[in-house]
């Protein structure tokens, strides 16, 4: 999967991240002449497709503490994409990588604070049948 110049509104800037399915990449929003972020994933076969189609939907109406707002999704040349606006702050991954390197250790209190938001927004989702599919600590924000 390569990386567009554009798709919908979006110009594609420089691409983050990028997975055997996915692409993620910065984008610029044409229309509110803002910076984006802008997932596309590769559809594969239609009942995929619908499934992926209807989980943005719905993700697209959420509007809740804990989940990334998206902006506008769409479908085009075989793949799903969706743009949110670009988080401030970190990831739970660069967090672990921090602590790590400077040696601080979380409390107990701590983990299970983080474990308890974690599991919350995912009983969240999974309530509105959204699966997210694909939770590591570097899609943790």
């Amino acid at each position: 999967m390569d990386l567009p110049p554009r798709i919908g509104r979006f110009t594609l800037v420089e691409e983050v991240g990028k997975s055997p399915t996915s692409i993620v990449a910065k984008a610029h929003d044409e229309s509110l002449d803002s910076p984006a972020i802008v997932k596309l994933i590769s559809l594969g076969d239609e009942r995929f497709a619908t499934r992926c189609m209807r989980g943005l939907e719905r993700w697209q109406q959420l509007g809740i503490g804990g989940i990334q707002k998206l902006v506008d999704i769409g479908k085009a040349h075989g793949q799903a994409w969706y743009a949110a606006d670009p988080v401030m702050g970190g990831t739970l991954q660069a967090e672990l990588e921090e602590r790590k390197s400077t040696g601080q250790r979380w409390t107990d209190k701590q983990v299970f604070q983080i474990g308890r938001k974690i599991a919350a927004t995912l009983d969240l989702l999974h309530g509105l049948q959204i699966v997210h599919g694909n939770l590591k600590p570097s899609n943790v924000l």
